[in-house]
C-alpha cells in the first residue's frame, strides 16, 4: 500500500483487534478522500489482511441491508460491512447505519469523499482515515508497473497531469504514446458552509450550486460583501419566482460574490420559538 504506514496503522490495528465485546470508544471507521485515490482498495486490502471477507452494502434502504454480513463467508471468514460512496446516503439512511454501528454486531467501514457529509453524532465515535492524493513519483512507478510499451516521457507526463491513481490508469489506457493529455482539474465535493466559503474566496471551480442561494447571500452579507451586491442578489432572488430563467441568472451572479473573510454565520437559537410551540 502506497503511503505512510503510520497513517494507516490505526486502521489496521482496529481491524486486527475488532471484537463485539471490545470496550473501545471507536465503533467504526471512516475512510475519506478524493475520488480515485484508493479508498476502496485500502478498505478491501486491509480487511483481507485482517481475516475478514468484505461485503459491499449497495442499498442501505433495503429492508435488511446488513443481513448477509452477520453470516460467515463460504471460506469460513467473518464478514465486514463496507459502505461505499457514502456521499449518496441520506439523513434517514444514516440513522439506520448509526443504529447498526451502536450495536457492534460486525465491523463497519464507511467510504466517503466529504467527511462532513456524515452526521456529527456518528462520525465522532468513528476512527477517521484520510487518503491523500498520490505523488507524481508514485504515480510514475505505478504506470511503469502497468506497461513497458510507452516512453518514459509519456508516463511521466501522465503522472504529472493525473491527480489520482484512477485517472492515471484511465489516461494510460486511452492515450497513444506521446499524446499530451490535458491536466485534469478536480473539485473537492463540498457541502454546507464549505461550498459558500469556497465561492466567496474565489477558489470554487465549476458553475453548480448545491446549497440554497440565500445561504450564500447570508454568508456574503455577514462577511461584509459590498452592500450593492447583496441588494442586487436579493432583488434577483425575489423576482426569480415570477420570471422563468431568472434562477439561472441569480446563480451566475452569486457565484461572483467575493469577501475578504469567509466566516460561517453563527447559529442563533430563536427566543420566540420554544419546545412544543406551534408556528
Amino acid at each position: 500500500m502506497i503511503g505512510s504506514k503510520s497513517k494507516y496503522q490505526p486502521l489496521k490495528s482496529w481491524l486486527d483487534s475488532w471484537s463485539p465485546k471490545s470496550t473501545s470508544i471507536i465503533k467504526s471507521v471512516i475512510i475519506h478522500g478524493e475520488s480515485g485515490v484508493g479508498k476502496t482498495t485500502l478498505a478491501f486490502s486491509f480487511s483481507h489482511q485482517s481475516g475478514f471477507e468484505p461485503e459491499l452494502i449497495l442499498d442501505v434502504d433495503n429492508k435488511h441491508p446488513f443481513s448477509k454480513v452477520t453470516q460467515m463467508s463460504l471460506n469460513g471468514k467473518p464478514r465486514i460491512a463496507i459502505i461505499d460512496d457514502g456521499d449518496m446516503v441520506s439523513k434517514k439512511q444514516w440513522k439506520k447505519v448509526s443504529d447498526f454501528v451502536d450495536k457492534k454486531i460486525f465491523p463497519i467501514v464507511i467510504i466517503i469523499e466529504n467527511f462532513k457529509s456524515i452526521p456529527y453524532e456518528l462520525r465522532r465515535q468513528c476512527l477517521s482515515v484520510e487518503v491523500d492524493k498520490p505523488s507524481q513519483e508514485n504515480l510514475y512507478r505505478f504506470l511503469k508497473s502497468k506497461t513497458s510499451d510507452f516512453d518514459e516521457s509519456h508516463l511521466r507526463h501522465i503522472a504529472k497531469v493525473s491527480p489520482t491513481w484512477r485517472s492515471a490508469e484511465l489516461n494510460l489506457l486511452t492515450s497513444p504514446n506521446g499524446f499530451k493529455c490535458e491536466e485534469e482539474i478536480r473539485q473537492k465535493l463540498m457541502v454546507g458552509a464549505e461550498e459558500s466559503q469556497s465561492i466567496l474566496s474565489g477558489k470554487y471551480v465549476g458553475n453548480e450550486l448545491k446549497n440554497h442561494p440565500l445561504n450564500l447571500i447570508q454568508m456574503a452579507e455577514y462577511n461584509h460583501a459590498p452592500t450593492e451586491h447583496i441588494i442586487t442578489a436579493m432583488k434577483i432572488h425575489s423576482e426569480s419566482w415570477n420570471y422563468a430563467g431568472l434562477s439561472r441568472i441569480l446563480k451566475d451572479f452569486i457565484l461572483t460574490l467575493r469577501t475578504h473573510h469567509q466566516e460561517p454565520v453563527p447559529f442563533r437559537k430563536s427566543k420566540f420559538i420554544r419546545k412544543g410551540s406551534k408556528i
